[in-house]
């Protein structure tokens, strides 16, 4: 009789052990809660935004230039110009909105006009190319990174990318996983290899733009890539503006970030 109990609570116990070690485990390797902004409003439940300091915004800048270290080239001084001017300039602000207590995403808004009184640097050279709306920089995940599809837009390579065909682009727009079955090659421009947990950019073949971002999952339950953020989702309908401006086709502002194969949020063709 005592030797069944002693048996059974050593069963049941190592059982919960089991139990509560694999949890750990699954939390420890999850990404962000994807597909994170298909609702309407998930990018801005509480309709607040914080301006940063300028000591925060270098800090800002110092964190995401040692993130992309590996892609991004210290000596490279247009990028690091690029980078100081999008993060820094004096004529724009860098906000940030509380998405959850894990979550935050930082947006850049326009720079501001003053009729070209300006003659500073910032004012003869603005390297970020979006000027009607605030645009999202990254997202903050714990210690993680997500960069953004306005940030991606300008540096295309700083994330591993995963390339798909065409087709395949609809279901991601939707914030479906990306299969395994559907990729068609990785491609890093650092030397490291791409493994699970790392963060990498989607794009459609043919076509370098990434439309997409997410975790690699290589192939666990035969998911490639789990999507948090893709063209078409909220937080992309959330930088169109109110629509009453007048957008150029293939500007930068016309929602398809310059690119000819981004089609309407639903879809992205080769260019």
């Amino acid at each position: 009789k005592y030797l069944f109990r002693a048996r059974y609570a050593l069963t049941t116990n190592t059982v919960r052990f089991s139990i509560n070690l694999n949890w750990h485990e699954t939390k420890q390797n999850s990404s962000v809660m994807a597909p994170l902004f298909q609702k309407p409003h998930s990018s801005n439940p509480s309709g607040k935004d914080t301006a940063l300091r300028k000591s925060d915004r270098r800090k800002l800048l110092a964190r995401f230039k040692n993130t992309f270290a590996t892609t991004l080239t210290s000596k490279d001084d247009d990028d690091n110009d690029k980078l100081t001017n999008i993060f820094c300039s004096s004529r724009s602000d860098v906000l940030q909105r509380k998405l959850s207590k894990d979550v935050l995403i930082y947006f850049r808004t326009p720079d501001r006009s003053d009729g070209g009184n300006d003659k500073s640097a910032d004012a003869v050279t603005n390297h970020w190319k979006f000027n009607r709306t605030k645009h999202p920089l990254f997202l903050l995940h714990y210690d993680t990174l997500y960069p953004c599809l306005s940030m991606l837009a300008l540096f295309p390579t700083i994330l591993p990318t995963v390339f798909i065909d065409a087709g395949t682009s609809r279901y991601v727009c939707r914030g479906a996983n990306l299969m395994m079955a559907g990729i068609r090659s990785v491609a890093s421009s650092s030397s490291s290899v791409v493994s699970r947990g790392d963060v990498v950019s989607v794009s459609v073949r043919g076509n370098p733009m990434p439309f997409a971002v997410g975790v690699w999952q290589d192939g666990v339950g035969g998911i490639g890539v789990e999507v948090v953020l893709t063209y078409g989702d909220d937080l992309w309908r959330g930088q169109l503006g109110s629509g009453d401006e007048v957008v150029v086709e293939g500007d930068f502002d016309d929602g398809n970030y310059g690119n000819a194969g981004f089609v309407q949020g639903k879809y992205v063709l080769g260019v």
